[in-house]
């Protein structure tokens, strides 16, 4: 069926990462913590309150959980409360790391321009169009909160949801062993980093 399809035309054949890197510049690939952030949107089901969205910003390489906003529409000021958040949460001198987010309104608007021209946020740039390989390791890494975390609790009200999404990160952080950094949690991982290489 598959090969009817894409010899008929009525299906687009599925980009490989080759396909992904000859798009664009290939993708920056980071060795150490906090060198690349992603940014990723996920639904969080607040009873009363209604579905917000729930804006996360990622560490890529350590796969650390950083920061996250509440939003209704998932506007450009929570996109821009997010990062903010999350360049309040390091180390006054460290060097901000680049930013990549997708190509939507969100992250196109005046405020969140402004917001990225703060301290402690390094250089941002947008995926092309219909590649969210571009963005893979945010795109992998908002599956597993989305899945254990945001999805399976039904909370009563904004507030519940926050405190859930906020034990949620810590618990991510310092509880959950990750294959892809050597069966450590995302602390341990920084951690480690930083100690070989003080």
């Amino acid at each position: 069926m598959q090969r009817a399809c894409r010899k008929t035309g009525c299906v687009r054949p599925q980009k490989t990462e080759n396909d992904t890197i000859r798009a664009g510049r290939g993708p920056f690939r980071p060795v150490a913590p906090n060198r690349l952030r992603g940014t990723d949107t996920a639904y969080a089901w607040c009873g009363i309150g209604g579905r917000r969205h729930c804006l996360g910003v990622a560490d890529c390489p350590a796969r650390r959980w950083v920061a996250c906003a509440f939003d209704v529409h998932a506007a450009g000021d929570a996109a821009a409360d997010s990062i903010t958040s999350a360049a309040a949460a390091e180390e006054p001198d460290c060097p901000g790391p680049r930013l990549r987010t997708g190509s939507g309104s969100r992250y196109a608007g005046r405020g969140f321009r402004r917001a990225v021209r703060a301290p402690g946020i390094g250089r941002h740039g947008f995926i092309r169009r219909s590649t969210p390989g571009q963005n893979g390791h945010a795109e992998s890494f908002h599956k597993t909160p989305k899945r254990e975390y945001v999805w399976p609790h039904e909370s009563a009200d904004c507030r519940e949801a926050e405190r859930i999404i906020a034990e949620a990160i810590a618990d991510y952080n310092k509880g959950r062993m990750h294959p892809s950094i050597g069966y450590m949690t995302p602390a341990e991982s920084a951690e480690l980093w930083e100690m070989a290489n003080k």
